[in-house]
């Protein structure tokens, strides 16, 4: 045995030195395998025996004397990217090329990391067969793979997740790994497969073998309860974390038309969600951070930073011509207490935000709804710091901290998709007739949240609706409870999001208000304390499009806001209604382009003070109508690692000062998250 090691060390190692692809050996004596040839090893193990290498190298040992005359063809890199259905990538797949020529066959093979990329080196051109293998996953062979001299070239493979039971995952909880798994994960190239794993990273590794994506699921305590082939069935807990502030929203990949890849799962989070992951990129532009983020993942904090600009221009209409870029960058951070301290369903969340930049709307335009949805409270501040607790296998949820209502109450996905404030993050017309109504900004606040049904939920909250709370001069730190009382209820019910369920998602709410907040009577000056409103908001998918589970397809979405005293209540009705599509290009398969319009009509009373002589309005007379025509299209990069929206909008005025004239503004919204 001694002597057929050193044999096969020599014959390696001459491989090596050609540059060529390389073969491995099992051997009961690997002290004797050299540093070179470990390496090579790590790539690929494929048993062969001694005999079927001798004529292999003889070929092997023309081509090196013919690269000396210059005679040999040049070698080229190749890449197999491997994803899973909805573009997801798969980690630690294994790639295998087989060349089949006249006179010379060659094996090589590489491990996809964690982008689901597989890279080859230092192939010979000619015509290929590729086989993937991954755990969980059918096998995948493809042939007549050419590869040409000359270019370096890549592929890109869609692996179908193995046989398992319908609308659940299997995650195992012993695990029997195979000499070839158990390989790549000695080399770096896999997360050993045990039960327990903690990291994001380990947690993508882990249930990228089952089909699944980690950043795919939803946050809180997401479970599986499956079996799978030779291993014991068994609940397994993974925490995952993200956080709606307005800023990550917008980070989001738009949601546009389709949300069921989220939530054909049996335990699916339906949008309010405090904690969740709504389409949110699979990738960080910084990555890893050099192992931090996994680090303090694992120890039970899970961080977020997201940077968004918003530039916009107005080359007609308004007051006057500019260009403004408001921009954003927010720190979110996520404690699991179940990780931190043994108590399962808690967690506290804290969130910090520096804005700068000016409006376009304030300063060149002087219209009611902003242009730019990053734009308000451009200084540092505390955004959130909060305290919440899942009972009840997560149908009760609790918190009680300093958040905002509209974290909460009247959110749609598809609103994410817009740059204008008129939609983005949560329709705008219930900010002018609720003063006691948060967005962007902490003040105390309790919360209950209660689902009935699998399908639906029932929501409340009560917050400090004092409106000094936002007041830049307090930078998110004014713990006064001296303001009146603001609350707010919410009831939804969404159909298609469970397993079995057809791909025509849809999301239905209803909610109404009471703010404790003191108005003026615009016309007699009086004074009241209280008022209330109602509102209504949904959204569709209408044609869902590609295979199961990409996520493209075509939807609609509205809104409706009602505050049915005009006399104190500056905008008595609020509409928006919209399209999005997301996927039309194959290429392309996560951007997405929306339409939307937004009208606010508003109080005749307001109108009929100004007339006679009590001006309220900020920028004169107040319109009898404004709306906004938005045209925006994203584009994904590098998986939602950032993106780029170019973005149309038209400003309708009707009525209300004659110097304010209608605009038209063209911008783009970019977005990093790092």
């Amino acid at each position: 045995m001694e002597e057929f090691d050193r044999t096969m060390k020599t014959k390696s190692q001459l491989l090596i030195m050609l540059g060529l692809p390389t073969f491995a050996y099992e051997s009961t004596n690997t002290e004797q395998v050299s540093d070179e040839f470990r390496k090579a090893a790590n790539r690929k193990v494929l048993p062969f025996s001694d005999c079927a290498l001798l004529p292999t190298l003889a070929v092997l040992l023309v081509i090196g004397c013919a690269s000396c005359f210059g005679q040999s063809p040049k070698l080229i890199s190749f890449t197999v990217a491997i994803q899973a259905a909805g573009d997801i990538p798969i980690a630690g797949a294994t790639s295998t090329l087989i060349s089949i020529n006249s006179t010379l066959a060659l094996t090589s093979a590489a491990v996809s990391d964690e982008l689901g990329r597989a890279r080859f080196t230092n192939l010979l051109p000619g015509d290929y067969t590729l086989v993937v293998t991954k755990e969980g996953f059918d096998k995948l062979t493809r042939s007549s793979i050419v590869i040409k001299e000359g270019s370096d070239s890549e592929i890109q493979v869609v692996l179908s997740t193995a046989s398992v039971q319908k609308g659940v995952v299997a995650v195992p909880s012993e695990i029997h790994p195979t000499d070839e798994v158990r390989a790549a994960a000695e080399s770096g190239n896999l997360h050993p497969l045990i039960s327990g794993i903690k990291s994001s990273a380990e947690q993508q590794s882990g249930l990228q073998i089952f089909g699944a994506n980690i950043s795919d699921l939803r946050l809180g305590t997401f479970r599986f309860n499956a079996s799978y082939e030779g291993v014991r069935a068994r609940e397994f807990e993974v925490a995952n974390t993200y956080v709606p502030s307005l800023a990550s929203r917008n980070n989001a990949s738009a949601p546009a038309a389709s949300d069921q890849e989220e939530t054909n799962r049996d335990d699916f989070k339906d949008p309010t969600a405090r904690v969740f992951e709504l389409l949110l990129p699979n990738e960080h532009l910084l990555g890893d951070w050099g192992g931090l983020r996994s680090k303090l993942e694992k120890s039970g904090i899970t961080p977020r930073l997201i940077l968004v600009t918003n530039l916009a221009g107005n080359p007609s209409g308004g007051r006057s011509q500019g260009v403004t870029a408001p921009s954003s960058i927010e720190l979110s951070l996520l404690f699991d207490l179940e990780k931190i301290a043994g108590l399962k369903g808690g967690s506290v969340f804290a969130s910090f935000s520096h804005r700068w930049g000016k409006s376009l709307s304030a300063k060149h335009i002087g219209n009611t709804f902003s242009t730019q949805q990053i734009y308000g409270f451009q200084t540092y501040r505390v955004i959130a710091v909060s305290y919440q607790q899942k009972l009840f296998d997560d149908r009760v949820e609790l918190r009680l901290g300093r958040f905002a209502a509209m974290d909460d109450f009247l959110v749609s996905p598809y609103n994410f998709g817009m740059m204008s404030n008129a939609f983005c993050g949560n329709p705008f017309g219930i900010i002018l007739s609720a003063p006691g109504m948060s967005a962007y900004y902490g003040t105390w606040a309790a919360l209950g949240k209660v689902k009935p049904t699998r399908r639906s939920y029932v929501m409340s909250g009560v917050y400090n609706g004092d409106p000094k709370m936002r007041d830049d001069k307090y930078h998110g730190v004014n713990f006064s409870m001296s303001g009146p009382l603001f609350s707010i209820t919410e009831a939804g019910y969404q159909i298609n999001g469970l397993p079995g369920d057809g791909q025509h998602l849809g999301n239905y709410k209803i909610g109404a208000w009471y703010d404790r907040s003191t108005l003026t009577d615009f016309e007699s000056g009086a004074k009241k304390r209280g008022s209330r409103g109602y509102y209504g908001l949904f959204d569709q998918v209408l044609v869902p499009w590609g295979r199961p589970g990409s996520n493209r397809g075509f939807g609609v979405f509205g809104s409706v806001t009602v505050a049915p005293d005009s006399r104190i209540q500056q905008l008595p009705l609020y509409v928006t209604a919209g399209a999005s599509a997301r996927g039309l290009f194959d290429s392309r398969p996560r951007d997405a382009i929306s339409l939307g319009v937004a009208s606010g009509y508003f109080s005749k009373d307001l109108r009929h003070a100004e007339r006679n002589g009590r001006p309220t309005g900020p920028a004169g007379r107040t319109p009898d109508r404004e709306t906004i025509f938005e045209l925006t299209y994203r584009f994904d990069m590098r998986k939602g690692a950032y993106f780029i929206q170019p973005d149309l909008q038209f400003i309708n005025r009707r009525g209300g000062a004659p110097h304010l004239k209608n605009a038209l503004v063209l911008g783009a919204q970019f977005g990093i998250n790092f």
